[in-house]
């Protein structure tokens, strides 16, 4: 919960006419529901219960798969927050972790503009299939971009 504040700062940028989806841990709910409220956030929320066991993807694609494959929507947006376990486990525990989660949100939900930009792209180009952020790109995270600094996760997703 300590990237609550950042998190809901970028979540304040998200259109109002966009219908948001969170997916975090049951218990989890009322307390971002109160902090979402003291900061002024007025909105209709659906939450999606979610165990967190660092895979971030698999909020979209299996805790949020009815609402992906239910046709009800033309574009589906996802971003997360991440504190990462590896870095952690490799003594980094500040600015590093800081720096990717920064770079996470200002490149998925940097200003209203940017998100209503993003959607724009979808309308005016219907064959568009999929847009994404650019890779991260600073000091410790080179090397996360390779197979082999992946920890456990590579061979997950190899195997899937």
């Amino acid at each position: 919960m300590d990237l609550l504040p950042d998190t809901l700062r970028y979540i304040a940028r998200i259109p109002p006419e966009t219908n948001l989806f969170v997916t975090t841990n049951p218990e989890k709910v009322d307390i971002i529901k109160q902090a979402m409220k003291d900061r002024g956030i007025v909105r209709s929320v659906t939450y999606i219960p979610v165990v967190n066991r660092g895979r971030d993807v698999s909020a979209l694609l299996v805790a949020a798969r009815d609402v992906v494959l239910s046709g009800g929507y033309e574009v589906i947006g996802f971003a997360h927050d991440k504190k990462s376990s590896q870095n952690q486990q490799s003594g980094h525990h500040g600015t590093e972790t800081l720096g990717f989660s920064y770079k996470l949100f200002e490149n998925t939900l940097g200003s209203t503009e940017f998100i209503r930009n993003v959607i724009t792209l979808f309308a005016d180009n219907p064959r568009l299939g999929q847009v994404s952020p650019p890779p991260p790109f600073h000091a410790l995270y080179f090397a996360h971009t390779r197979p082999s600094d992946w920890g456990p996760d590579f061979e997950i997703t190899r195997d899937l």
